[in-house]
Order: structure tokens, then C-alpha cells, then sequence
């Protein structure tokens, strides 16, 4: 799925055929990205209903970082939140895609960025679900994005996307 997106918040938007919801706790997602370089560009994993737990993945150009924020990853009073941060040299390739790949096991994320880095995390969702994925910017610009994601819980995980699609978020 691809997508331009101004700054906002925006539900990665996918065809009649397929949900923006995760099936289960447990996935292996490919995104591209051109971030927005008048601001931050990025992935919501949403794992309340309600949406007061997330997992932020946000890219940085200006700063050439990729942050992952887990501050709002759970409710769990025993969770420590925080952020994480790896560089990456957005400043060198404008209006380039930055590759993500983000591996989620329940309560483990491996976030890749492209294949320079890598970072491990626990984060401890409370909520049931169903996973949500959503698109945000905080730029004056837009931001583009490309999406595919694979439940690791089923049998034919490696055989179909579970989710695909294009997107983007429109500015405030």
C-alpha cells in the first residue's frame, strides 16, 4: 500500500479486500517511506481498541535519526516506557525512501532500517486488539508510504500479505 500523507494522523488505507488490522499479536512488516522533510514521518502500531496504547516508529530527516517511542506502548503500570534512537542518513538522500522492516512477536519488536541497523525492544500491550496500523506526519509537507504485512500466527503466513497497500497522510 502506498500513500502521500500531510501532517496528521491517517489509518494506512487499504483495498476493499483487505482489513488494516492485524489478524494477530505476531508479524513481519515491510514499509517504504519518503519522509516529510519539513517535519517527522512515521508508523503507529495501535494495540488497544481504544487507542491509548501504541508503539511510535518516527523518521527524523532533518535530524537523521529514527526514533521508536514506547512511552504509550502499555498501560501496565510495571512497563517502562522511553525512547530509542538510530541514525540514519536521510540528510545525504532527500525525498528518498527510507526501508523498514518491523518484526513483532506479542511483546518483542525488531525494527530494522534498511540493512544498516537494527533495534530490539520489549514493549507489554495490554490491550486485545484487533492491531492497527496508522500513518502520521507532523511536517508541512507530505509524506508517502508503501506497506506489506504477514501474519507470522497462521499457517500460510509466508505464502500472502495480509495486509498491502499504498498511502499517504494529507497536512493539517
Amino acid at each position: 500500500m502506498s500513500c502521500r500523507c500531510g501532517s496528521g494522523a491517517w489509518p494506512v488505507r487499504f483495498s476493499a479486500a483487505r482489513d488494516r488490522r492485524f489478524a494477530g499479536a505476531a508479524f513481519d512488516l515491510a514499509a517504504a517511506l519518503v519522509p516529510d522533510t519539513t517535519g517527522t514521518s512515521g508508523l503507529r502500531l495501535i494495540t488497544a481498541a481504544d487507542g491509548s496504547e501504541h508503539l511510535d516508529i518516527r523518521l527524523d530527516p532533518a535530524a537523521g535519526h529514527l526514533t521508536v517511542d514506547r512511552s504509550h506502548a502499555s498501560l501496565d503500570t510495571r512497563a517502562r516506557g522511553g525512547s530509542y534512537t538510530l541514525p540514519f542518513p536521510a540528510k545525504q538522500r532527500p525525498g528518498s525512501p527510507v526501508e523498514l522492516r518491523v518484526i513483532v512477536d506479542r511483546s518483542i519488536a525488531e525494527i530494522y532500517l534498511g540493512d544498516e541497523q537494527v533495534l530490539t525492544l520489549r514493549f507489554y500491550p495490554l490491550g486485545e486488539g484487533p492491531w492497527r496500523l496508522q500513518a502520521r506526519t507532523t511536517g508541512t509537507l507530505r509524506s508517502e508510504f508503501a506497506v506489506e504485512a504477514w501474519d507470522l500466527t497462521q499457517a500460510d503466513a509466508l505464502r500472502e500479505p495480509t495486509l498491502t497497500g499504498r498511502g499517504w497522510a494529507p497536512t493539517d
